[in-house]
């Protein structure tokens, strides 16, 4: 089975395998997400960690340069990401209004969900805050510790 290319159902099947099929995909985008988010994390963290304890002189200004162009990076497949992620949840959503209400899962699940959470107070998803504001946040983090490095 192949997760990185995404071939939507065939129109012929019928509407319940269709949108059981839909709903893996969205799944798998989400899946992405995370995962990608993940790697981000564990690369920044290891990038810190060298940083903050290498002895050589040149070594910091190269890895916080190197920090500031994986996090541009990363904004961009972060931004790419939700997009493809919101086409096929939407679309799911679609699909969902022609079938049963029994069989409307993901249709469910967005109407009762709790309407209080932390992030609902600050009106951030986490996927947001995983593909978006994250990768913004950590980008300015090394562009700040690239200046302070410059100048010390």
């Amino acid at each position: 089975m192949k997760y990185d290319v995404v071939t939507p159902p065939s129109p012929r099947i019928n509407m319940k395998d269709q949108s059981s099929e839909w709903r893996r995909i969205v799944d798998r985008q989400h899946d992405q997400i995370n995962q990608r988010a993940n790697v981000f994390l564990l690369i920044n963290g290891l990038l810190l960690t060298s940083v903050s304890t290498t002895s050589l002189k040149f070594l910091p200004k190269v890895l916080s340069l190197f920090g500031f162009i994986l996090n541009v990076l990363w904004c961009f497949l972060g931004n790419y990401s939700k997009k493809r992620y919101a086409y096929f949840y939407n679309r799911l959503l679609d699909i969902e209004t022609e079938l049963p209400e029994a069989d409307q899962i993901y249709t469910q699940i967005k109407e009762n969900a709790p309407k209080e959470t932390i992030c609902s107070n600050f009106k951030i998803s986490s996927t947001d805050f995983l593909s978006l504001y994250l990768p913004i946040i950590i980008t300015a983090l090394w562009g700040v510790i690239f200046i302070l490095i410059i100048s010390w």
